[in-house]
């Protein structure tokens, strides 16, 4: 019997075993109602225990979860590590072919940067190609269009330099 059993079985008992007149219940029905609130108990009791193991389990579960997330970390990180060890000790034109990977520098597409402060003029606001640049509270590089005119100008085959800015092509270090 299930709990709902068990419930409609105390009610169904209530209803037909109560005398209307008196209030009384028979002796019968008083021990079947006994025996079905042990029942009850036994239910609940029951119930609450499975509900303690699930969450045991979960607590397990979560632990493990920790401790492969932990483990996890330590191995990206020494991965992280040796990656850059590589890069330190290796130079650009290092391009390793293996059939197990690859380890190269590749050349981003390009990024502006300002000229070293040593190479700017003595006012930065009238060192830049005024195009891009548009003053509210203070000077504020518009970065985008510098680069679009940047490489639009590579593209021309000019050399891509405005004032007070240059195209940086950093090469970024893969190991696939």
């Amino acid at each position: 019997m299930n709990l709902f059993e068990i419930n409609d079985a105390i009610e169904r008992i209530m209803a037909e075993s109560v005398d209307r007149e008196t209030g009384e219940i028979s002796e019968e029905a008083a021990a079947t109602l006994d025996d079905l609130e042990i029942a009850k108990t036994d239910k609940l009791v029951n119930c609450m225990l499975y509900m303690k193991g699930e969450l045991a389990e979960a607590a397990g579960v979560k632990s493990v979860i920790d401790q492969l997330t932990k483990r996890m970390r330590v191995h990206e990180n020494r991965a992280k590590w040796i990656e850059r060890w590589m890069e330190k000790n290796t130079d650009e034109s290092v391009d390793i072919k293996d059939p197990r990977g690859r380890i190269y520098y590749k050349e981003s597409p390009g990024k502006v940067e300002l000229d070293p402060p040593d190479m700017q003029p003595a006012y930065f606001k009238t060192s830049i190609d005024p195009r891009f640049v548009s003053e509210r509270t203070e000077v504020v590089l518009d970065k985008q269009a510098a680069l679009a005119e940047l490489r639009a100008m590579v593209k021309r085959k000019e050399e891509p330099k405005l004032k007070g800015l240059r195209l940086a092509k950093p090469k970024t270090f893969k190991v696939e």
